[in-house]
């Protein structure tokens, strides 16, 4: 200390007598010269570095014959200040904080920020555990500004017990509610009326798992007339897909109609990717019947009963009842047995092939109807036959009484 006692002594004394001396000085304990690149070098492993300390008040005070760059500590509010020419100015220079006792900002485009990283990948960013962040108010809302040169910006926020996306066309002076989200449900903000637009993933998962709309959903229309509406503005025909995972061919969509809340009973329809057939099936809690009914996609045939007929477009396999039939036949009604030129077989050939064959001509025998089944229609047609041949045999058999009661009465005269 005697040292830095002469030392300092012997500086003001110079300082005193000669004026200005333009040289470096070291203040020390080892006696070792000052660095060459400071005009004053303090040196010391026991003590540090007082600089003036002043009220709030006396550096206000100060500021009238302050030179730019002096710094000083303020003991009121414990901090260091350095005055810039114009203003006192917190910290010292060279730190990327900088204040004005209003804001504290950092101006250079350069640099970014990271909390918990030394490598921040954006302007800012915080790496930590799954909580990295917290945006806290002391009333019932806290929003996030979204702020860029488009011409509207966004914020994202909660107001009581709802979360909401907002939009402003104004630096939000003012701003609109786009869409609303609550633990209940999800709507547009403006008079619960938005266009789904054209990009076929905008309202992509809007819940992500198994979330519901708590109101009617409708699409390409204002106007539902039930639970689901599809309307469609631009074509006559509205399709509507039920489209399952698989890439290529052999997955199933199905639609069930259930008649209580959890479809524990119900029917519903499914196409079977591997058949290829759309399939009508029956559910009893577990339980599955059916197919009761199988269109295939390619013929389009119909089977009641899962059961195809080959060459036969509509197949039941069980009993038809039905209060009217109509049958439509292409070739000829039977009329022709009336024309002049029709063959009728004499009644003595028609007894000898009824006794050789034991059914009518052109009539298909019981084995071949046991064995194939019979066309009702082509049997209505048969039946018409006989019945105007025998409609012919009769009026035969009137003619040829009508002449023996002739010839007995000739006779008896």
């Amino acid at each position: 200390m005697k040292a830095i006692s002469f030392i300092t002594s012997t500086y003001v004394i110079l300082c005193l007598t000669h004026g200005l001396i333009y040289a470096q000085v070291a203040i020390n304990t080892d006696g070792s010269a000052p660095h060459s690149s400071a005009m004053l070098d303090v040196k010391s492993t026991s003590g540090g570095l007082l600089i003036p300390r002043m009220t709030t008040v006396q550096r206000a005070l100060l500021s009238v014959t302050a030179a730019a760059g002096l710094i000083v500590y303020d003991t009121d509010l414990n901090r260091f200040f350095f005055y810039n020419g114009s203003s006192w100015l917190e910290g010292a220079t060279g730190t990327i904080w900088l204040t004005d006792l209003n804001n504290i900002y950092q101006n250079d485009l350069n640099d970014s920020v990271g909390i918990g990283t030394i490598n921040p990948q954006r302007k800012f960013e915080i790496l930590g555990d799954s909580k990295l962040a917290r945006l806290s108010s002391s009333t019932n809302s806290s929003f996030l500004e979204y702020s860029s040169t488009a011409t509207y910006d966004w914020a994202s926020g909660v107001l009581g017990n709802t979360y909401y996306l907002t939009s402003t066309s104004d630096n939000f002076n003012t701003s609109a509610d786009e869409y609303i989200f609550a633990q209940t449900h999800f709507t547009p903000g403006i008079d619960l009326d938005k266009n789904l637009g054209t990009i076929s993933k905008q309202w992509l998962s809007i819940y992500g798992g198994t979330g519901y709309f708590s109101d009617k959903v409708m699409v390409g229309s204002t106007l539902a007339l039930g639970r689901l509406h599809l309307h469609d503005n631009d074509y006559q025909n509205c399709i509507a897909y039920l489209t399952p995972k698989a890439t290529t061919s052999g997955d199933s969509s199905s639609l069930f109609l259930a008649e209580d809340h959890d479809a524990s009973y119900g029917m519903f329809w499914m196409y079977d990717g591997i058949g290829n057939q759309l399939e009508l099936w029956g559910k009893s809690l577990a339980s599955y019947s059916g197919p009761h009914m199988v269109v295939d996609r390619s013929s389009g045939d119909i089977a009641f009963g899962d059961t195809f007929a080959t060459g036969y477009k509509l197949s039941v396999k069980g009993k038809i009842i039905c209060t009217e039939l109509r049958v439509n036949l292409v070739a000829d009604w039977p009329d022709y047995v009336f024309t002049e030129d029709y063959a009728l077989m004499p009644l003595n050939d028609l007894r000898a092939f009824i006794k050789e064959n034991g059914h009518l001509p052109n009539v298909p025998s019981s084995e071949t109807v046991r064995e194939s089944g019979m066309d009702v229609g082509e049997m209505q047609q048969l039946m018409m036959e006989k019945i105007e041949e025998l409609s012919l045999y009769v009026l035969q058999l009137e003619a040829e009484i009508d002449r023996l009661k002739t010839m007995i009465g000739e006779g008896n005269r």
